[in-house]
């Protein structure tokens, strides 16, 4: 009976045009269009949403009012925290956003999810979002009967923890350094200016040494990333710096929307 967990610890952040049509009104967007994405990079959307060759009797996990709900709480549960300044060696946030389900996201993340391969794609902005972040997460096991929620609530719980490796001066000016990479999915979570989020999973079978494991990954995109030179979050009393107050509850530390 063997478990195998791993996560890379970074944050980033072929050709058929393919378009977004928005479920709000009738207009559409080429994610192929020049200026989206950084020079010499492809988007993601432009290379087919089939799936991988890598993946084996893959499923794409629909994200369901559960999982939406499930990724939803966990980041703003713990964004709460850290604005509320109840996190250890961290300071309380003066303007941190609460985040929303973002379909368009998810559905980008969708392209990365079903090619199978543990990496970041180069690009995955919107005609909204111009700075997009992203992380991602891999679990595969044998012998073993995980359900995809605790697979979620796994990965997540990961991304959290690497505050564990984070200090203060971190977050203060994000730059970019081999340690910035192994804290990235900490600091993705607690990026202040994010606002939106989507994600995919994707369960697929592999054979490891002539046995079947059984592989779930998973893909987050947000509406804005990391910043070399910016702060992850500013500094101060909690919602002091929010335009529209405090969403109140039990996320009485981030902004109103």
């Amino acid at each position: 009976m063997t478990t195998i967990l791993l996560l890379v610890l970074v944050v980033i952040d072929e050709v058929s045009c393919v378009r977004w049509t928005s479920r709000s009104s009738k207009s559409s967007f080429d994610y192929c269009s020049a200026g989206l994405c950084p020079t010499g990079t492809s988007h993601v959307a432009c290379g087919g949403l089939k799936f991988g060759s890598d993946c084996q009797r893959p499923i794409l996990i629909k994200m369901t009012p559960k999982y939406v709900n499930l990724i939803l709480n966990y980041h703003n549960l713990k964004r709460n925290a850290l604005a509320c300044g109840s996190m250890k060696r961290f300071a309380s946030a003066s303007s941190m956003q609460k985040l929303r389900w973002n379909d368009e996201l998810a559905h980008l993340a969708e392209f990365n999810a079903k090619s199978c391969q543990f990496a970041h794609d180069d690009c995955h902005n919107t005609e909204r979002f111009r700075y997009t972040g992203q992380s991602i997460g891999m679990k595969w096991f044998h012998g073993m009967n995980y359900t995809s929620t605790h697979v979620v609530r796994d990965l997540l719980r990961k991304w959290y923890l690497e505050h564990k490796e984070a200090k203060q001066r971190d977050v203060d000016r994000y730059e970019v350094t081999p340690h910035s990479f192994r804290i990235g999915h900490f600091t993705q979570l607690i990026h202040a200016d994010t606002t939106e989020i989507g994600c995919a999973l994707v369960r697929f079978h592999k054979q490891s040494n002539n046995l079947p494991f059984m592989h779930y990954y998973l893909v987050c995109n947000y509406s804005e990333g990391n910043i070399e030179d910016r702060p992850v979050y500013r500094k101060g009393k909690r919602c002091s710096k929010c335009k529209h107050g405090c969403t109140g509850g039990k996320f009485r530390c981030l902004c109103r929307g």
